[in-house]
């Protein structure tokens, strides 16, 4: 299979994810990345993610519509458009939407996103 450099979110996997539904476009499957992936992320209304941590991977968060509440740590952070989140390595995170409309935000992972780095309470 060819690897993808350029990917619309309709070409994207659609999986199910610990945050909702994901549309992975670049990993290592798709374009070949071995240092970073992007999906983006759509939870449904009045929903959450699990809280959990990476031991490995640092990601950041960009809202694209909706709004929420995200935790890091012990600290809860109101979310909405245009609100970038850095989750560093080794910390708690969850996110939840607290809204009647799909919460809809991208993810960056780095390293690339790996399910075995996923660690739940």
């Amino acid at each position: 299979m060819t690897k993808k450099l350029v990917i619309h979110e309709n070409e994207g996997e659609v999986v199910p994810d610990i945050c909702g539904t994901a549309v992975e476009m670049i990993n290592r499957k798709v374009s070949g990345s071995t240092k970073l992936s992007f999906a983006k992320l759509l939870i449904d209304p009045k929903k959450r993610s699990t809280r959990h941590y990476h031991k490995e991977t640092e990601e950041i968060y960009y809202i694209l519509s909706g709004s929420g509440k995200v935790v890091i740590g012990n600290e809860t952070y109101d979310v909405n458009p245009g609100h970038a989140i850095f989750l560093p390595i080794g910390v708690f995170h969850e996110i939840i939407n607290t809204s009647d409309q799909v919460l809809v935000f991208v993810c960056a992972d780095a390293p690339v996103f790996n399910e075995q780095d996923v660690f739940t309470e």
